[in-house]
């Protein structure tokens, strides 16, 4: 059938998507990068505020991303999820 794709074709297209934390510091340089990018501070503000706190765990930091590529990136906060869940 004209413009129809065969089950190959189709499945070549598909992105791969995978959200999970970081797994490297590698990884969150791709996040400090990033948020960089698309906030008004410059990457220096975030990674600073991580370098400097003792408690920061790489678990809280997660990823997505896009056939190998970081797409997105959120920085959980221990103290803000807990006072979420009291509210």
């Amino acid at each position: 059938m004209p413009g129809t794709k065969s089950r190959r074709e189709v499945n070549n297209n598909l992105e791969k998507i995978e959200v999970r934390a970081v797994r490297s510091k590698d990884e969150l340089n791709e996040a400090y990068d990033l948020w960089g990018e698309v906030f008004p501070e410059d990457r220096s503000f975030f990674q600073e505020r991580l370098d400097f706190d003792n408690s920061y765990d790489l678990n809280t930091t997660w990823i997505a991303k896009v056939n190998g590529d970081v797409a997105a990136s959120v920085q959980f906060s221990l103290i803000i999820l807990i006072l979420t869940i009291q509210s």
